[in-house]
């Protein structure tokens, strides 16, 4: 508790915390939010590999039954 109070005052009071805290935030969003493309990225590719993969099968009934 000492410290925080001691780094409230050198810091400039409230604000420098209220920065500190927001500053955080941003980068924890931005993680967030780049967590979260990467997944959807991953998810289309798995998706796209999971068609072409179907296709790959079908055409090869297909050319087993020719």
């Amino acid at each position: 508790a000492y410290y925080l109070i001691e780094r409230t005052r050198e810091d400039g009071g409230i604000e420098g915390i209220r920065d500190d805290v927001k500053g955080l935030a941003s980068k924890v969003k931005k993680n967030a939010k780049n967590m979260m493309e990467k997944g959807k990225n991953e998810a289309e590719y798995m998706h796209e590999r999971a068609e072409s993969k179907v296709k790959q099968a079908q055409n090869e009934v297909h050319n087993a039954m020719s």
